[in-house]
């Protein structure tokens, strides 16, 4: 049998007096109590990752599933400024969806991730001075980003 109403709104600062006297003198009793504790904030953060839908995009017709710019990083093995500074030069469409969160699909993945290999191996030619070198290099560059931007939305 449980106590009543009453009871609790009587006697609830003398059982969490009791309750606070314990935990601070008995370590049994503490080390219990964040082990409950821990267990409940875990239960909890698991209900809510499972009830958080999983982010999908809908690409000519399909439904596919969403990966999220930290996602895309570490995929890619990039940051997101760096997404967004491919993004603002052009080299890069934007993103499908750009609200709430970016989301891309695994192709843009790859594409991000081969576009960065692109850009890494030929960086000093891309900035240094006008040489024939770096005319091939702008035109590699060019021809790469209208791939990228014919398979953007596959």
């Amino acid at each position: 049998m449980g106590y009543t109403k009453e009871w609790w709104d009587k006697n609830r600062a003398l059982v969490n007096e009791r309750r606070n006297e314990k935990y601070q003198n008995d370590p049994t009793y503490r080390e219990a109590a964040r082990a409950r504790a821990k267990e409940y904030r875990d239960r909890k953060r698991a209900e809510a990752k499972a009830a958080k839908p999983k982010p999908t995009l809908e690409v000519n017709g399909n439904t596919v599933k969403a990966l999220t710019t930290a996602q895309v990083c570490k995929h890619a093995g990039v940051t997101a400024s760096r997404i967004k500074y491919m993004q603002r030069a052009g080299y890069l469409p934007t993103a499908l969806v750009t609200r709430p969160v970016r989301l891309y699909t695994k192709v843009q993945a790859d594409l991000i991730k081969d576009l960065e290999a692109f850009l890494r191996l030929h960086q000093d030619r891309l900035r240094g001075p006008t040489t024939p070198e770096s005319a091939e290099a702008s035109k590699k560059l060019n021809a790469k980003t209208t791939k990228i931007a014919t398979k953007w939305e596959t």
